[in-house]
C-alpha cells in the first residue's frame, strides 16, 4: 500500500515526493518513523541540499543533548554526551508526530520535563561509547533545579564555541531563553519542584571551583534571570525571588569571623547584587530597616551589618580572644606578627565592602539615593554612641541599642576610602576642598529634595549662630554634591566610630596601669601568690588582650594613612575659610570637624608617631590650623576646643629630650617645619594668648585648665630654645613693662600673673597631697587598716589610689610651672620685680622653699617618691635658680626680706645645705649664699622700719593687705582707698572693684595726692623723731 507522504515535513529534503517514497521503501523496516540518525552516504541518492539539511538536524539534536544532557534516543553513538537523561514523555509525544530527534521547537517541553523529574538518575542512559568523566556523571542526574539550569547555561556557552552551523544563533537563543525562563520559574515558585532551594544552590554554585565555564558564566546566568524577573514581576519581585538567596548569604556571613577563609567569598556573593540596578535595588531593600525608630543595633542585624561587624575585637563578655590569647607569653615579634595578620584581614575586608558600595554609588539614580539614605539613617540611629551616657552603659545594654565598635570602625574605613578621591591630593599645590558649608543646616531643615540623605544632625557649630534665618541671609543650596555629603558623613562616622574606640583604648590603658600598680602592691605584701594576686594577674591578662585587639584595629596602616589625608584636607578647608574670614561659613560647620582632627592627631602621636614623618608634606596644614584657630575665638568659639589645640601642637613639636637623641632623625621634618613655616613667627603669641585664654573657659571643673596648659609648657620650652622665638617673647615682655597700667593689661603681664597663680596653687596642692599620703602610709604600715572591715578597708585603698593620682598630676604640673618660671627669668627679669608682681613672686618662692628645706620637709618624706612624680631636689634647684636670676634687683630682695609669713634668716642656709646634698654646682650655691646675705641685711633694716612705723594711723593702712600705703588711690565705684600696688595686683586677675564686684580697670582709679603727702610727712616726722 502506497503511504501518503504529502504531510511529512522532510519530503522537502528530496527532489520530489517520488524520490522520498523510493527512499522510504528502500530504508523501510519495522520502524515506520522517519529517522535522521542513520549514517548518510553519497550512494543514498539524496541531493546535496538534502544531505546538508539532515546533517543540520543531527547537529541541532546533538547540540541540545550536549547542553541539557537529555535525549530521546538510547542508541550510543560518537559525538554525543556519554550519558543523558532519557525523556520518555517527550519521546512518546514526538514519535506520535513521526519524529525521533530533538529540535528547536521541542526545547521548552524537553527542559520542563527534565526539571520536573523527581529522580533523574532513574532515567539515565548511555549515549556514547566514549569514556565517562566524573564531572558529567555528577551533572547528568542533577536533582537541584537551579544548579541544573545554571550548569546547562554554562554548557550552552561552551557548546556555542564549538559549532558553526547556520542554525546556531537561533537554537542558542532559544536554549538561553528557555533556561532563563525556567530559572525565573524556579526562583519565583520553588515549591513547584521536588528539590529547589535557591539560597543553598546559589551559594554552592558560585562558591564551586570546578564549574565548567567559570563563575563569570554563572553570574551571567543569575543576572539574566534577575532581569527576566524584573521585566515580568507579575508573580513576584526581584527581591521576593532572591530573598532565599540573600537569607542564605546573610546567615553564612553572620557566622563568619575575621580571618575565616569563607568570609571574603560570601562578600563576593553579595557583590553579585551590584551587577545591575534591579539587583542592587533588591539588595538595598533587603537591608532596609523599615522602623524609623529602630535602635542603631538594627543596622548591624542586616546583611551589610554582618559584613561590617567582622573585626578583631573580642566579644563583649570577653569569653573568647581570637587574637592575643596569652599576651604575657608572647614576644614583641609575635605581637607584631599577630597585628600584621589583623591588618591584612581588615584591609581585604574593608576593600571588598568598599568596592561593593562604590559599585552601587556609580549606578546613580535610585540605587545611589537608597544607599546614601541607608547610610544616613544608620548614622542617625547610632548618634548616641558618642554620648557620655552611652560610654557609661554596661556592654549588654550598649549592644542592644547601638551597632558594635567593629561595625563602626569598618564603616569608617569604607567612608575614608569613598572620600579618598577628593582628599588624597592634600599637598600644598592642591586646591582646598569644595564643601558646601550649609549642608548641616539643610540636614536640620530636613530638605530631602536637595539630595540630602542624613537626618537629625543637630550639632554645635564652630561659631555661634549669627542669627541669619534660612529665609533671609542663610540660603540653602539647591542641591548638594556627593563630595559634600560624603565629607560630612565620613566625619560623623569617624566621630561615632574611631573616636569612640580610641577613648575605649585610652580607658583600657588606664585600667591596665591601675591593675599593674595594684598587682605590684599585692606582690609587695605576699609575693603575688595569694588568690587575690592570681585573680588580678588573670584579669590583667584579659585586659591586655582586649587592649592589643583595640590597638590593632585602630592602627591599621592604610586606615591611618587615609585618615591623615582626610583630616589634612579638612584643615585646609577650614584654614581657607579663616584666611578669607568667612565667619558665616564657619558658623554653619559643626564642631566635630575640629574635634575629629584633634582626636586623630593625638592618637597618631601616641601610637604611630612615625606617620607624621611619613606624611611630612601635610604637617604644614595642621600647623596652619593651630596658628589660625587656637587663639581666635572669632573662628572657634568653644574655648575647650581651642585649648585642645595645644595638645595637637605638642604632638607636632620635635622631640627635645636628650634621652631620645638616637631617634632625632625621625623628627627631622617636624624640626624643619618649626624653622621654615611661613607663619612660624606668630607661634609664640598664639601659645601665650591661648594660655591666657584658658583662664576664661568657663569650665565646670577648675582643674581642667591645668590639663589644657600641660602641653603648653612643652611648647614654651621648645620656643624658648630657639633664638627667634625667644626674641619674640622678650619683645612682648618689654612691651608689657611699658604698659603696666593700660586699661587692658598687656598679654605678657597677664601670662606671667597666671603662671605665678598656677605655681602657687599647684605646688601648694601637691605638697598637701604628699603630706596626706605620708599619713595614710603610716596608718597602713602600723596595721590600722587591717583592723577595719573589708568594705571600709577597700574604701581606704581606693581613697589612697585616688590621692596618689592627684598627687602625681599636681607634682608634674607644679614642677613644669616652676621650670617655666626659671626659664623665663633667665632673660626676662624686670617685669617680675615691678611693684605689681614682686611681692607675690617673693612670697611664693619663700613659701615653697620653706616647705622643701625647712623643718616641715619631714612631712613630705613618703615611700617611693617616683610613684608620685615627686622630685623635691629638682624643685629646690629650680627655685634657687629663680632667686639667683632675680637677685640683682634690690626691690626683689627687699620683697623677700619683708615676707613675714615664710622668710627667716635661716631659710637660705637650709637651702644651701640641701643643694650641697643633691650636688648642685658650687658656683650656684655660692651665688645663693651671696643673695641670702644681702637679703638678711635688708631684713634687718626692714625689721627696724617695721618697729619704727608700728603705730600706723588707721587711715594710712591698706584695707586689703593691712600694711602702710605708699601710693593711695580711690576706687571709683566703692569709694574705698587702697594702695596702688595692691589694687593693681587684684585687677590683673579680676577687673572688678574688690569691695562691690563692679567692673573696674586701673585707668579708672584716682590718685589721692593729699593723703599720699600726709603719709610721706608722717613717715618723715617719725624718722626725724627717731634720729634724735
Amino acid at each position: 500500500m502506497s503511504e501518503d507522504l504529502s504531510n511529512n515535513p522532510f519530503v522537502g529534503l528530496f527532489g520530489s515526493e517520488t524520490e522520498a517514497k523510493q527512499y522510504r521503501s528502500t530504508h523501510s523496516g519495522s520502524d515506520k518513523t522517519i529517522s535522521i540518525k542513520r549514517d548518510l552516504s553519497p550512494s543514498s541518492g539524496l541531493k546535496t541540499n538534502a544531505n546538508d539539511s539532515v546533517k543540520s538536524l543531527i547537529e541541532v539534536n546533538h547540540f541540545i543533548e550536549k547542553v541539557f544532557l537529555i535525549t530521546i534516543d538510547k542508541e550510543p553513538r560518537h559525538g554525543r554526551p556519554p550519558r543523558c537523561v532519557f525523556l520518555t514523555d517527550l519521546k512518546d509525544s514526538l514519535v506520535a508526530s513521526h519524529q525521533d530527534w530533538l529540535d528547536e521547537d521541542s526545547i521548552e517541553q524537553s527542559v520542563m520535563e527534565r526539571i520536573m523529574m523527581g529522580e533523574p538518575s532513574d532515567h539515565v542512559v548511555n549515549t556514547s561509547p566514549s569514556q565517562k568523566s566524573r564531572l558529567q556523571n555528577e551533572e547528568v542526574d542533577q536533582k537541584d533545579v537551579i544548579r541544573y539550569l545554571a550548569l546547562s547555561f554554562c554548557r550552552l556557552k561552551i557548546a556555542k564555541k564549538s559549532e558553526t552551523g547556520s542554525w546556531l544563533t537561533s537554537v542558542h537563543n532559544t536554549c538561553q531563553r528557555v533556561i532563563i525562563q525556567c530559572g525565573r520559574l524556579a526562583l519565583q515558585n520553588p515549591s513547584l519542584f521536588d528539590r529547589c532551594d535557591p539560597g543553598e544552590q546559589f551559594v554552592e554554585l558560585l562558591l564551586s571551583s570546578d564549574v565548567i565555564g567559570g563563575s563569570e558564566v554563572l553570574v551571567e546566568f543569575f543576572e539574566l534571570v534577575a532581569s527576566e524577573i524584573s521585566s515580568n514581576p507579575v508573580d513576584s519581585s526581584v527581591l521576593d525571588a532572591f530573598r532565599p538567596i540573600l537569607d542564605r548569604i546573610f546567615k553564612k556571613l553572620a557566622e563568619c569571623v575575621l580571618g575565616d577563609a569563607s568570609l571574603m567569598a560570601y562578600i563576593e556573593l553579595v557583590s553579585f547584587f551590584t551587577r545591575n540596578s534591579c539587583l542592587a535595588l533588591a539588595l538595598l531593600e533587603y537591608n532596609n530597616v523599615s522602623d524609623p525608630n529602630a535602635a542603631g543595633s538594627a543596622y548591624q542585624n542586616t546583611l551589610f551589618g554582618a559584613a561590617l561587624s567582622c573585626c578583631c575585637l573580642p566579644k563583649e563578655d570577653r569569653s573568647h580572644f581570637p587574637y592575643f590569647g596569652q599576651p604575657s607569653q608572647m614576644t614583641m615579634v609575635q605581637v607584631e606578627s599577630e597585628e600584621n595578620i589583623i591588618f591584612s584581614n581588615l584591609e581585604i575586608l574593608n576593600e571588598k565592602v568598599y568596592n561593593l558600595m562604590l559599585a552601587m554609588l556609580k549606578m546613580g539614580g535610585p540605587v545611589r539615593d537608597n544607599l546614601l539614605t541607608w547610610l544616613g539613617k544608620c548614622l542617625h540611629a547610632n548618634r548616641g554612641r558618642a554620648k557620655l551616657s552611652a560610654r557609661q552603659m554596661i556592654p549588654l545594654m550598649f549592644k542592644s541599642l547601638y551597632a558594635s565598635d567593629g561595625f563602626f570602625l569598618n564603616l569608617c574605613s569604607v567612608f575614608l576610602r569613598l572620600s579618598s578621591p577628593f582628599t588624597d591630593a592634600a599637598s600644598s599645590s592642591a586646591k582646598p576642598l569644595k564643601i558646601q558649608s550649609s549642608y548641616c543646616s539643610a540636614v536640620k531643615a530636613n530638605v530631602s529634595d536637595r539630595k540630602v540623605h542624613m537626618t537629625g544632625l543637630d550639632e554645635a557649630t564652630l561659631v555661634p549662630d549669627l542669627g541669619l534665618e534660612s529665609g533671609s541671609g542663610r540660603l540653602l543650596d539647591n542641591t548638594y554634591s556627593f563630595t559634600t555629603e560624603c565629607f560630612f558623613m565620613t566625619h560623623y562616622c569617624f566621630k561615632l566610630g574611631f573616636c569612640v574606640l580610641q577613648e575605649r583604648l585610652m580607658n583600657l590603658n588606664q585600667d591596665l596601669t591601675h591593675m599593674q600598680r595594684l598587682y605590684q602592691d599585692v606582690v609587695g605584701q605576699d609575693g603575688g601568690s595569694s588568690e587575690t594576686g592570681q585573680q588580678i594577674k588573670q584579669e590583667m591578662e584579659k585586659v591586655t588582650s582586649v587592649f592589643l585587639c583595640h590597638k590593632a584595629a585602630l592602627t591599621q596602616p592604610l586606615l591611618l594613612r587615609l585618615a591623615m589625608n582626610f583630616h589634612a584636607a579638612t584643615v585646609r578647608f577650614l584654614n581657607q575659610l579663616a584666611v578669607e574670614r568667612d565667619v558665616l561659613s564657619l558658623s554653619l560647620l559643626p564642631e566635630f570637624l575640629a574635634e575629629n582632627v584633634q582626636e586623630f592627631f593625638l592618637f597618631v602621636h601616641r601610637f604611630k608617631d612615625a606617620l607624621f614623618e611619613e606624611k611630612s608634606d601635610l604637617l604644614g596644614h595642621f600647623l596652619d590650623f593651630i596658628l589660625l584657630f587656637m587663639a581666635s575665638p572669632e573662628f572657634m568659639n568653644n574655648p575647650h576646643l581651642r585649648a585642645g589645640l595645644a595638645e595637637s601642637l605638642g604632638a607636632l613639636l620635635p622631640n627635645q629630650s636628650s634621652q631620645q637623641s638616637a631617634f632625632q632623625a625621625s623628627h627631622f621634618y617636624r624640626d624643619q617645619l618649626f624653622r621654615t613655616h611661613p607663619r612660624i613667627n606668630q607661634l609664640s603669641e598664639v601659645v601665650i594668648s591661648a594660655f591666657v585664654g584658658i583662664e576664661v573657659t568657663g569650665q565646670a571643673h577648675f582643674e581642667d585648665k591645668f590639663k589644657y596648659r600641660q602641653p603648653m609648657y612643652q611648647a614654651l620650652e621648645f620656643l624658648w630654645s630657639m633664638e627667634t622665638h625667644r626674641q619674640e617673647i622678650m619683645k612682648k615682655a618689654a612691651f608689657a613693662e611699658e604698659h603696666l597700667e593700660d586699661t587692658e593689661a598687656p598679654l605678657f603681664l597677664r601670662f606671667v600673673n597666671l603662671l605665678i597663680n598656677d605655681a602657687i596653687y599647684l605646688l601648694d596642692e601637691a605638697l598637701s597631697y604628699m603630706s596626706q599620703i605620708k599619713e595614710k602610709q603610716q596608718a597602713r604600715d602600723d596595721g590600722a587598716w587591717n583592723q577595719l572591715p573589708p568594705p571600709q578597708r577597700q574604701e581606704m585603698e581606693n581613697g589612697y589610689r585616688h590621692l596618689s593620682m592627684l598627687a602625681r598630676f599636681h607634682n608634674i604640673m607644679g614642677r613644669r610651672t616652676i621650670e617655666s618660671l626659671e626659664m623665663i627669668t633667665q632673660h626676662v627679669k624686670t617685669i617680675f620685680v615691678n611693684g605689681v608682681m614682686v611681692d607675690r613672686v617673693a612670697a611664693m618662692l619663700n613659701y615653697f622653699l620653706l616647705h622643701l628645706v625647712g623643718p616641715k620637709k619631714k612631712n613630705l618624706k613618703v615611700k617611693n617618691f617616683e610613684e608620685f612624680q615627686f622630685v623635691p631636689k629638682i624643685l629646690v634647684s629650680n627655685i634657687s635658680k629663680i632667686y639667683i636670676n632675680l637677685g640683682d634687683y634690690d626691690r626683689f630682695c627687699a620683697a623677700v626680706s619683708r615676707d613675714g609669713r615664710s622668710y627667716s634668716p635661716e631659710l637660705f642656709e637650709q637651702a644651701e645645705k640641701v643643694l650641697c646634698v643633691i650636688h648642685d654646682p658650687p658656683e650656684r650655691i655660692s651665688c645663693l649664699n651671696a643673695i641670702g646675705v644681702k637679703i638678711k641685711a635688708m631684713a634687718s633694716r626692714q625689721a627696724a622700719d617695721e618697729e619704727l612705723f608700728s603705730d600706723i594711723p588707721e587711715e594710712y593702712v591698706d584695707p586689703i593687705m593691712g600694711t602702710l600705703m605708699t601710693d593711695p588711690v580711690l576706687l571709683p565705684t566703692s569709694g574705698k582707698i587702697v594702695d596702688r600696688q595692691t589694687i593693681a595686683r587684684h585687677v590683673l586677675s579680676d577687673q572688678t572693684d574688690p569691695f562691690n564686684r563692679m567692673p573696674m580697670t586701673m585707668n579708672m582709679v584716682k590718685p589721692v595726692d593729699e593723703l599720699k603727702q600726709e603719709i610721706e610727712s608722717w613717715m618723715s616726722e617719725i624718722r626725724r623723731q627717731h634720729s634724735k
